[in-house]
């Protein structure tokens, strides 16, 4: 229980950036990491052991205290990369990633350790659903702290983002998610499992890491971007080197400290005093007055000041 009130904690911060998101900095990033570094990952961590001791008919080495430990520092560092984001310094960042990316390989090699001599054989391949999703969490936190350094590098920045969004989604909330399926779905039906699943399951993670391993090598290195999309029209620098456009500077309030605000997009469409033979003529501007338009035949209608026609 003691453990999981760590994971409604993370989702009462959560909530709270989400209602005080107007004077909260880096309030999108904060609401996701909160609820997938902070709650989810927690929760993972908790019950990838419980599973695993059920799968496998043994305790883990260390018991219980030692997941407390690990799921301890891992919440070290979530809250030392959060502490790192808030105030842009890129040594925390890195310290709480690589504490967090520690904490998923100890967690993995914890289950490869318990698979040892375990007594269920049959259910023995479902565990490794879980060592595969820590692997892909160790990697997902060594690239979020890359995506975080500053860059002048806006495609490189955009393939980074690929790739951790889909290391962390798909490798280590997936493969957690869909290993653990395989057994308690059917048990959610209350229905029996089908003798080959989990065999079938074994020969299926091998498929899924496969997947998540190309989505996370080929991003970095995919093509660049399609030509007209806004990315090949003005790649710029990345948010974290942005400067603010003529006039941006009275409107824009820098969401980290010691950030400089983004410009805004400017429009490509072209502007002239008066409309030119092959230009649509300007759109006519009416308001309410009370006052009859004999013109047109509406009554009420009018033009405003300063339209034209």
């Amino acid at each position: 229980m003691r453990a999981n009130a760590v994971v409604v904690a993370w989702f009462v911060a959560a909530l709270a950036v989400a209602l005080a998101h107007r004077w909260v900095p880096e309030h999108g990033w904060l609401l996701v990491h909160l609820t997938l570094l902070g709650a989810v990952t927690s929760a993972i961590l908790i019950w990838s052991s419980h599973f695993a001791d059920t799968l496998l008919g043994r305790p883990a080495p260390g018991g219980q205290p030692f997941m407390v430990a690990r799921l301890a520092a891992h919440n070290l560092g979530a809250v030392v990369v959060i502490a790192g984001i808030l105030t842009a310094n890129d040594v925390l960042t890195t310290v709480g990633g690589v504490l967090v990316a520690l904490v998923g390989l100890v967690h993995g090699a914890v289950v490869l350790r318990q698979r040892r001599g375990a007594l269920m054989a049959r259910f023995g391949r479902l565990s490794l659903f879980y060592v595969a999703s820590v692997a892909f969490l160790a990697l997902g936190a060594g690239l979020g702290v890359l995506l975080a350094r500053a860059s002048d590098d806006a495609e490189a920045q955009a393939h980074l983002y690929v790739a951790h969004v889909g290391t962390m989604l798909l490798g280590f909330v997936g493969l957690t998610v869909l290993g653990t399926l395989v057994v308690l779905w059917p048990t959610m039906l209350r229905t029996k499992m089908v003798p080959g699943a989990p065999s079938a399951a074994g020969r299926a993670l091998r498929v899924l890491v496969a997947a998540v391993v190309v989505v996370a090598a080929g991003a970095p290195a995919g093509p660049p971007p399609a030509a007209g999309t806004p990315a090949a029209r003005s790649p710029g620098p990345s948010r974290r080197s942005r400067s603010p456009g003529p006039g941006w500077g009275r409107r824009c309030t820098p969401r980290r400290p010691g950030r400089r605000c983004s410009s805004p997009p400017t429009s490509s469409r072209p502007t002239t005093d008066a409309p030119g033979p092959s230009s649509p003529s300007p759109r006519r501007r009416w308001t309410w007055r009370g006052e009859p338009h004999a013109e047109r035949g509406h009554a009420g209608l009018t033009r405003a000041p300063g339209g034209d026609g």
